[in-house]
């Protein structure tokens, strides 16, 4: 079909936030929300943007577990129809009496605190657009926050936590026109796994034999998700985990 409808780009017209979007998952997801047509806030705690951000992302420096910080960016925004929360840490690979009170506090802070702040300050502006496609929050945890490896309980904890806050906030919401879901990747070839191995080869070494379709995911798959439940054809989806961690849970 070469319809205007068929031809229209998903997000196109809405205001998209990507937590963590300056790089790797996130940047994958804002460029793809660019492509459909989104205004793109990519938000990271560096002092400038990747050379490749793209001309329809904008970066902006923001502390997603400082309250100020997020209160700052938010002052700016009219409306927002979107938002990601993809920030997150990783704490050192250690059983939790190894592991540093400060380390444990700051994986609350980024990677569930941080959520916490941008919904807390998003959903007013999404309430805004309950007769116009509402809203649409996504937040992302791990095959970890249904499944635990050794030597991760930090990490766990946050991810865990962030699948069940996703449905509260679905409760909640719903009425409002706001949809809140989870996706939940498995290994993803990122920067911090090319750091760690060296190569996707070398990591798909290691780890593909664990995941049923036999590699680890792309960056893409990840982002052709969070556009799934984005946009309207995920419309009647809220309270959701959507697992993208090619067959790891299943076994």
């Amino acid at each position: 079909m070469t319809d205007s409808i068929s031809n229209r780009r998903e997000l196109e017209g809405l205001t998209a936030i990507v937590t963590g979007g300056g790089r790797g998952v996130g940047l994958a997801i804002a460029s793809r929300f660019a492509l459909e047509g989104a205004r793109v806030l990519a938000l990271d705690l560096a002092d400038t943007g990747p050379d490749d951000i793209g001309d329809n992302v904008e970066y902006h420096r923001v502390d997603v577990s400082s309250e100020p910080s997020v209160t700052a960016f938010f002052n700016k925004l009219g409306t927002i129809n979107i938002l990601v929360n993809n920030a997150a840490v990783v704490t050192r690979q250690t059983t939790i009496d190894d592991l540093d009170t400060s380390e444990w506090n700051q994986a609350l802070a980024v990677n569930l605190t941080g959520a916490f702040l941008m919904a807390k300050h998003a959903i007013p502006l999404m309430r805004r657009n309950a007769a116009h496609r509402g809203g649409s929050i996504i937040n992302v945890a791990s095959q970890l926050g249904i499944a635990a490896l050794p030597n991760r309980a930090a990490y766990i904890a946050t991810k865990g936590a962030m699948i069940a806050f996703s449905r509260a906030l679905a409760v909640d919401h719903g009425k409002e026109g706001i949809r809140v879901n989870t996706l939940s990747p498995g290994a993803v070839a990122t920067e911090r796994v090319l750091e760690r191995h060296g190569t996707i080869e070398a990591a798909e070494g290691k780890m593909a034999a664990d995941y049923p379709l036999g590699r680890i995911a792309r960056i893409e798959d990840v982002a052709e998700a969070a556009l799934f439940l984005a946009s309207g054809r995920s419309g009647f989806m809220t309270g959701s985990n959507m697992v993208v961690d090619g067959g790891y849970s299943a076994r």
